[in-house]
């Protein structure tokens, strides 16, 4: 016998929608994505994953627009766009001992 359900209902209108300071999404980890989660929640003494996220955000935030960081994501890549161009593959640096 399936159960049944009273139709959906909305609470608010567009209006008082449009006037909201946050919104809400889902986010689906996986486990491995989860377990991460978990051990950044660890290290940054947080219990609560959305809060846990938040910080994540936050702090990746700050590193990506450091202008040290940038000189050395960008010089990543030119060596990863240079690499392509001449056709080396994956790179092993071999460095002799002097």
């Amino acid at each position: 016998m399936p159960l049944e359900q009273k139709p959906f209902t909305r609470m608010r209108l567009d209006e008082e929608r449009a006037d909201d300071k946050s919104r809400t999404f889902t986010v689906r980890l996986n486990l491995e994505e989860l377990a991460r989660l978990e051990e950044a929640g660890d290290f940054l003494q947080q219990e609560k994953l959305s809060t846990v996220l938040k910080q994540l955000a936050h702090i990746g935030y700050i590193v990506l627009q450091d202008q040290k960081t940038r000189a050395i994501i960008d010089t990543l890549f030119i060596n990863e766009r240079r690499n392509k161009r001449l056709g080396v593959g994956q790179v092993e640096p071999k460095f002799t001992q002097m």
